[in-house]
């Protein structure tokens, strides 16, 4: 069977597939586009064999991760900065949504300051309950630990608009944009009802085969450092 016939298969459960039919897809991608077709067309699908697979890949790169130099961190944290403030994209938003990074996350520090220079209006997540709200920030802004020892803003300013830019943490990507996220499934929520842009950033050494789920949206732009 063509892979084109694949992805129409995978749409029909997984609408966010079809971005794949309009796209010229890479050798790599087109092997995981396989793999998630027969994971879903096998007799022997089991909803727990996948929840195994992602508690797997979790631990795995997120032991991974931890072990890294902070020195390697920052230098990917520059290198994502400087790619992604050349995106066309990017240059274009006026409104950008970057996490504050914690633990072995990549930094995003130098992302966030790139985009006030830039004059963005930039946004952070603050968590309340189940949902994830934006908050508005500045040069100016002060912080506070809150849940998971994510920083929060100190003043409540919180955006109402759609971001045209995101940026997405992950613990690891696929070649397709796909992510390892943390199983909060906050991004998840987010991306749904998402009409912006959104970027993924990959550093050496955290690619990985993801079978995503019917929620679970890739990044429409992904940079392999």
């Amino acid at each position: 069977m063509a892979i084109a016939e694949k992805i129409k298969i995978l749409c029909e459960n997984m609408p966010q597939f079809k971005r794949f039919a309009e796209t010229e897809l890479t050798a790599e991608q087109n092997k995981e586009i396989e793999e998630i077709y027969n994971f879903y067309n096998t007799e022997v699908f089991l909803q727990q064999n996948l929840l195994l697979r992602k508690k797997e890949q979790r631990a795995f790169f997120r032991k991974k991760r931890d072990a890294l130099p902070e020195e390697l961190l920052e230098k990917y944290a520059i290198l994502a900065a400087e790619k992604i403030s050349n995106l066309p994209e990017y240059k274009k938003s006026s409104l950008v949504f970057i996490p504050v990074s914690f633990g072995s996350e990549l930094p995003t520090s130098a992302l966030i300051s790139q985009a006030l220079k830039d004059s963005k209006r930039v946004a952070v997540p603050a968590v309340r309950g189940k949902n994830m709200m934006l908050q508005e920030i500045t040069e100016q802004t002060t912080y506070h630990k809150a849940a998971f020892g994510i920083l929060e803003p100190d003043d409540e300013k919180f955006v109402d608009e759609n971001p045209d830019f995101t940026f997405l943490p992950a613990l690891a990507f696929s070649r397709l944009g796909f992510r390892v996220g943390y199983g909060g499934g906050y991004y998840d929520r987010f991306l749904s009802g998402y009409t912006g842009i959104s970027v993924g950033v990959c550093m050496p050494g955290f690619t990985v085969s993801v079978i995503p789920e019917k929620w679970d949206y890739p990044a429409d732009i992904m940079i392999f450092l």
